[in-house]
């Protein structure tokens, strides 16, 4: 795989808009600085994908200085399985993780090279903030892949639910910790710090929790958009014919959270996380 010429994006132009940073080699070396953005349960619902009802100018900005790929999939329908195989660059059936319980470095992948590794290996300083792997699968984060293996964080959200038990709510910023805000922060302080070393690149993978639930979004932005009642839901609401029953699921459906049970030769678990 050809690494060289990737571009950087610029934490900042996700969310505090365009920014000013070069996506020029690092001097004396041909290597490019590689910024990875992982965004959790986001769906191509935004306005470079055709939707125009849905505010993201930040990301809109970015597409239009990127290549888009409008046929990238999901790997699997949970995070864990997902995030083990985007991460190595294998599928689900060959990493045989396919719940919250395994992961590639105990199932078939113990020498395994994921790509932040890759990336350390041939030169570059590989760091991460946020939710890249999911929590613990691997265990810490996995620190084979980075270059600062004791200071990779995984920044819990606060379990504060929306009053009323609502699935939706706008929560002021000023009496709520986002944990996404705490995350671009570190990004941007990390970013800063391997830049100094002008002498090798870097590799920082920066992972964002939002828009997985539970839906709480900062005071002003649900204000954005027009009533629930307003807004047309999708027309066709039929199980797709011939996908498989684990990709289906009614989070809140007889008012219960989503409930999944995944089962593997060890054991069985269910997962019905709260809102």
């Amino acid at each position: 795989m050809e690494l060289r010429g990737l571009l950087i994006a610029c934490l900042a132009l996700i969310f505090k808009g365009p920014t000013q940073i070069a996506s020029t080699p690092v001097a004396g070396n041909s290597q490019m600085n590689v910024l990875y953005i992982v965004v959790d349960d986001l769906r191509p619902d935004l306005e470079p994908f055709g939707e125009s009802m849905v505010h993201t100018p930040n990301i809109a900005a970015l597409a239009k200085q990127s290549l888009i790929f409008d046929r990238a999939y999901c790997q699997f329908a949970f995070c864990a399985p997902s995030r083990n195989s985007f991460m190595t660059g294998r599928r689900p059936d060959t990493t045989e993780c396919w719940n919250f319980l395994d992961h590639f470095r105990e199932t078939t992948g113990q020498n395994w090279i994921s790509m932040p590794q890759y990336f350390k290996n041939n030169g570059y300083f590989s760091s991460g903030v946020g939710k890249l792997y999911h929590p613990n699968l691997p265990p810490q984060g996995d620190p084979p892949s980075w270059s600062d293996v004791a200071e990779y964080p995984y920044i819990n959200p606060s379990p504060l639910s929306c009053p009323n038990g609502d699935a939706w709510c706008s929560i002021d910023p000023k009496k709520y910790n986002f944990s996404d805000i705490e995350t671009l922060e570190l990004g941007l302080e990390r970013m800063r710090h391997a830049a100094k070393n002008v002498s090798q690149p870097f590799f920082l993978g920066v992972g964002f929790h939002k828009p997985h639930l539970p839906f709480r979004s900062p005071t002003g932005f649900l204000e954005l958009y027009p009533p629930a009642e307003n807004i047309s839901l999708a027309t066709n609401k039929l199980f797709p014919k011939n996908a498989p029953t684990i990709s289906w699921n009614n989070c809140l459906a007889g008012g219960q959270r989503y409930k999944v049970q995944v089962s593997t030769g060890k054991s069985t678990k269910s997962f019905c996380p709260s809102l």
